[in-house]
């Protein structure tokens, strides 16, 4: 089995897992407690919120344990899969959804503020993860990716920005499985293998993902054949159709549009929980800019050096992955800094707040790296 194949598989298992492991947790919550799909979140399995936070055992052992070991799962698919596709727009969107997973395994319902804000980063970027999917895939699969993402998006920001429309209708239970769902079952195919056994018909086309297509002697596909097995991280097939320059534009401008979302988001939770924090790391990058390069450059070579030290290495292998999404929150945190610095750069005249300045440095850096990779 290739690396490949591997990620593949724990992808399907950790959807599967984290599917199965709800339900179970579910039917094993005790009756008469008032918990319903309706009226009640997921993450109240685990626990609910404080200040009177109910727990009931052994249903949030299960959650949690669940959560955690799909989180640890899914981060290691993420490490196999940057390996082979090398694509950043979509390895970390992933590795953030990984990391989201592991936080609310680790921190329960009544670990506010910390579940809520693993709970907020696990649904942005499931989402983005199953939109920037579509870096990488083929129609008519890309475009599934995206439906899912994009629903569990515009669900999430209903849930925020016009709750009384949308809880009324499916519940604040209902609502938060509209956003979950929809990234747990893109994972579950997105890891998906096709294998075609002897004597089989296919009347239409058969798809891989994370895997390869297996056909026996005498099994027949009368459609396309397409797989996630080049080397160029792009889906190849018999009949492999193009999309237009307007559609590859518009979801690409689509994509950036909601990384900046979620920067916004992750952002203005740091400056609210750690006001000080951005703007320490912004005054010393105004104070020290040549050495924050040299100290960036110095990370990079660091980061190369110790992946390829633990490599070589049967015990430092399990922990690469642990490496490499270190890598990725400090430079998602370092890239946060920066956005503030050129906010107050631009924004120092006037009354502007830290928030104020955070936002109209996003804006700015994101039209520019828009431009750039045009």
């Amino acid at each position: 089995m290739n690396n490949l194949k591997f990620s593949g598989v724990l992808l399907f298992l950790a959807g599967s897992f984290a599917l199965m492991g709800i339900i179970t947790a579910e039917a094993l919550y005790p009756s008469g407690t008032g918990y319903t799909t309706f009226n009640s979140e997921i993450s109240d399995i685990g626990a609910t919120k404080p200040p009177n936070s109910l727990i009931y055992q052994p249903s949030s052992r299960i959650f949690n344990i669940t959560m955690l070991l799909s989180g640890l799962m899914t981060l290691t698919a993420t490490f196999y899969q940057h390996i082979y596709f090398k694509k950043l727009l979509f390895s970390i969107p992933l590795a953030l959804f990984c990391l989201g997973l592991v936080g609310i395994g680790i921190f329960s319902g009544d670990k506010a503020p910390y579940h809520g804000m693993f709970a907020m980063l696990t649904f942005l970027s499931g989402g983005l993860s199953a939109i920037a999917s579509s870096k990488i895939a083929s129609a008519p699969f890309k475009y599934i990716g995206i439906l899912f993402g994009s629903v569990a998006l515009i669900t999430w920001f209903a849930a925020m920005f016009v709750p009384h429309i949308i809880f009324s209708f499916i519940g604040i239970g209902g609502t938060e499985r509209w956003v979950v769902y929809p990234i747990v079952l893109w994972i579950i195919g997105f890891g998906g293998d096709v294998i075609l056994k002897k004597g089989v018909r296919v009347d239409g086309d058969a798809y891989s993902f994370g895997g390869k297509i297996v056909q026996e002697p005498s099994a027949i596909v009368t459609g396309e054949r397409a797989t996630f097995s080049d080397r160029h991280g792009m889906m190849y097939g018999s009949n492999r159709g193009r999309s237009s320059f307007f559609a590859q534009y518009f979801f690409s401008a689509i994509f950036r549009i909601s990384a900046a979302v979620v920067a916004a988001i992750l952002g203005l939770i740091i400056l609210h929980t750690n006001p000080q924090f951005l703007p320490n790391l912004a005054t010393k990058l105004r104070q020290h800019p040549t050495l924050a390069v040299l100290w960036g450059m110095g990370a990079i070579v660091a980061i190369i050096f110790l992946t390829v030290f633990l490599a070589i290495t049967l015990i430092g292998i399990p922990l690469i992955p642990l490496l490499s999404l270190t890598a990725i929150v400090t430079s998602l945190v370092g890239s946060l800094g920066v956005v503030l610095f050129v906010g107050q750069c631009l924004a120092s005249n006037g009354n502007w707040s830290l928030q104020q300045q955070f936002l109209v440095g996003l804006a700015i850096l994101t039209v520019l790296t828009r431009m750039a990779l045009r």
